[in-house]
């Protein structure tokens, strides 16, 4: 919606496991007022290279 703003704060930490491979997590929640889109978010992440 035009006018409508949205901050959020988000960290994370990514912790090698062994070589080619990552696990990490981030958390991100919503500063402004406005909760109605989006009020906190949580993502599990695990990384392969090959």
């Amino acid at each position: 919606m035009a006018g409508e703003d949205l901050v959020t704060f988000a960290w994370g930490v990514r912790v090698p496991l062994r070589i080619g491979v990552s696990m990490g997590f981030s958390y991100e929640r919503a500063l402004s007022q406005r909760k109605d889109i989006f009020e906190q978010r949580a993502t599990w992440m695990i990384d392969y290279v090959f």
